[in-house]
């Protein structure tokens, strides 16, 4: 487990609102893909607090699998996040995403591609974007995983 990541959750915004306030470098599929997925998503009203978000890495499962990663953070005393864990994430620490992908294994939706997926900030020198990952992680062995801990 590594250091933790203070976010505030539950403001006013909505998850447009917090899209937009990422200033991620969305290509015109990245948004269609984030809008479809967008009306299932929703800011559930709740009173303003500070959850600290835990990075999880896997040095011993290149491509960890979501089950694998649930029961890791369950062992932890970790909980799932949420989308709005990940786009305030995204706003708070705008260079962490460079360094590695962050995936946010919040409760999954269904693609464009009629397939379970999650939120993965994503970024290198050159710019910061929003992706979509399904339940394996096959992309990258350095994804870091983010629990969170209220």
């Amino acid at each position: 487990m590594g250091m933790g990541f203070p976010v505030v959750v539950g403001g006013p915004e909505s998850l447009q609102d917090l899209v937009f306030a990422g200033k991620y470098d969305l290509h015109p599929h990245g948004m269609e893909q984030f809008f479809y997925g967008y009306k299932h998503w929703r800011v559930k009203p709740a009173d303003v607090r500070e959850d600290i978000l835990i990075p999880v890495t896997f040095a011993d499962h290149i491509y960890p699998r979501a089950k694998q990663v649930l029961r890791v953070f369950r062992k932890l005393g970790l909980k799932r996040p949420s989308v709005e864990h990940a786009l305030r994430f995204g706003i708070a620490y705008p260079e962490e995403q460079r360094r590695c992908p962050h995936v946010f294994l919040h409760e999954f939706w269904i693609s464009l591609a009629n397939r379970a997926a999650f939120l993965v900030l994503e970024g290198n020198s050159v710019g910061r974007r929003l992706d979509f990952s399904e339940v394996c992680f096959p992309r990258n062995a350095g994804n870091v995983f983010m629990g969170v801990k209220t």
